[in-house]
């Protein structure tokens, strides 16, 4: 969802067994539009999102998470 404007720029569907943090990179690399900054849930909080953004120029930010 693109905050600024208040539109929802992308839908996936996918199996409820499915993780979100596997489809994340894939769905970002089909947006019409680049992110320089993007805010993410928790979940996403895993090494591979956060280099996955690195690669596509996109600064992540995460909920901190305490255990």
């Amino acid at each position: 969802m693109d905050t600024r404007h208040g539109i929802i720029t992308g839908v996936d569907c996918y199996p409820a067994n499915q993780r979100e943090s596997d489809i994340i990179l894939e769905h970002l690399k089909g947006q019409p539009c680049k992110y320089q900054e993007m805010g993410l849930d928790g979940g996403y909080d895993i090494g591979a999102v956060h280099r996955g953004l690195e690669l596509l120029g996109v600064q992540g930010y995460t909920a901190i998470r305490e255990y």
